[in-house]
């Protein structure tokens, strides 16, 4: 389905551009462009997710901030009952930064009422302390130790670095990121990140990153927490368009900064919408995958993978139920309503 340039004015796509933020590092760069393959989904870049985790004998959800929305947890087994440890109690609401993409979920599982499962790749925070921090604003790289106590923030170009005595600032020179290890560096020495699970001897906290701070005259370790902003938040927004040789038929498309995803069919003349409900995710900068879990309700397996071109997203195939078809009429071309969500 496509909808005729004269139609819908376009609204300016421009901020899709900026699909990472100075000061963030928590995800690395973006894969090529991609293609569906029937049966095999597209493979999303994992991002981070803020808010509340809930683990319990029967159920592990996540609810991110500001957000009605469940999640099921899905992680390695030694993540689990890391997580798990954290909270002394069942069921004990949890502040979790976590890393990963999402799946749909199994049938006849726990998780099946569920829209989607998160599967975690890995942890930045999982906390008992002050569980309610979703009111507080995203934070920077930071690395910390205790006895003695020291913190380091990593900003744009600059690391910050405090002790009970005084803080320095030093300049950021170079910084070299992989899946596993992070290192930056400046004038007066380096932060070496490496990911592995660390706790914090002072909280009941339990971090993603094991800090080895090589910027005094002794080497000193701690924990460490990647920044927690989601870089791909850039795609949330309103997408629609409408076709006046089907009857005014129009398409509309809402992807929330939640990561859940609304589709809802409408037509001129008929009662009510038909609406489907799922996920999205960024594949890389210039792509974005949308799958659907629910039809009217009723579990329906659809993905499509959305490309960025000329300020527009468009979609020419489908996977249904690991079947791919052709979108008809050349395939499915939204504009941005300029509204982000």
């Amino acid at each position: 389905m496509k909808a005729s340039n004269a139609l819908i004015p376009l609204s300016t796509l421009l901020f899709l551009q900026a699909c990472s933020s100075p000061g963030t590092d928590n995800q690395l760069p973006g894969k090529q462009e991609v293609t569906l393959v029937s049966t095999e989904t597209a493979v999303p870049q994992t991002f981070i997710t803020r808010g509340s985790l809930v683990i319990g004998p029967d159920s592990r959800t996540f609810t991110p901030c500001g957000s009605s929305q469940q999640y099921w947890i899905q992680a390695r087994p030694e993540l689990l009952q890391a997580m798990d440890k954290v909270s002394p109690d069942n069921y004990q609401p949890l502040y979790a930064e976590l890393i990963g993409h999402l799946v749909p979920t199994i049938q006849n599982t726990p998780s099946h009422d569920l829209e989607a499962q998160f599967i975690v790749s890995n942890i930045n925070i999982v906390t008992a302390e002050n569980p309610n921090r979703c009111y507080t604003k995203p934070v920077n790289t930071r690395a910390f130790g205790n006895e003695p106590f020291w913190a380091l923030t990593i900003e744009k170009q600059h690391m910050l670095y405090q002790t009970p005595e005084s803080d320095s600032t030093f300049n950021l020179t170079n910084k070299k990121l992989t899946s596993d290890k992070r290192e930056y560096s400046s004038d007066k020495g380096e932060l070496q990140l490496t990911k592995t699970l660390c706790a914090d001897t002072m909280s009941d906290t339990l971090y993603g990153w094991k800090a080895t701070n090589k910027l005094t005259n002794r080497k000193l370790d701690g924990c460490a927490s990647l920044s927690n902003m989601d870089t791909t938040l850039n795609w949330s927004g309103n997408y629609s368009a409408t076709s006046t040789k089907n009857g005014g038929f129009s398409i509309s498309l809402t992807m929330k900064e939640d990561h859940s995803a609304t589709i809802t069919y409408s037509s001129e003349g008929t009662v009510g919408s038909t609406i489907e409900r799922g996920f999205w995710q960024q594949v890389n900068p210039k792509q974005v995958q949308v799958i659907m879990t629910r039809y009217q309700g009723q579990r329906l397996i659809s993905e499509r993978l959305f490309t960025l071109s000329d300020g527009k997203l468009e979609a020419k195939e489908e996977i249904i139920n690991g079947n791919k078809y052709p979108i008809a009429d050349g395939g499915l071309v939204l504009y941005s309503e300029g509204s982000s969500n």
